[in-house]
């Protein structure tokens, strides 16, 4: 058997993502959840994930510069399946 086809990247491809998802249960309000992804957590920032930077990488370079949100940054990592609606629920920090 040979290889048909390699998918490097399952979110918003082959399933839907909702990167605001992961804060569902730590930041309950939506327009707070809203600024937070797209401040701190943002979909340029995600994006190098798919680059190849590691979650570990990603989550202590975004640390250093928001210390404020390190447990909420933290999450990304640990909570990542929260992304995919209907998967998971966040941990609350």
């Amino acid at each position: 058997m040979s290889v048909e086809a390699v998918v490097w990247d399952i979110g918003r491809v082959l399933v839907q993502f909702d990167l605001a998802g992961i804060y569902a249960q730590a930041i309950p309000d939506p327009v707070e959840r809203a600024r937070f992804v797209s401040e701190v957590v943002t979909e340029d920032w995600h994006a190098q994930h798919d680059e190849g930077v590691s979650f570990a990488e990603m989550v202590a370079a975004r640390t250093v510069q928001f210390p404020q949100y390190a447990d909420l940054i933290a999450l990304y990592a640990s909570n990542w399946l929260a992304s995919l609606p209907g998967r998971c629920r966040a941990r609350t920090p």
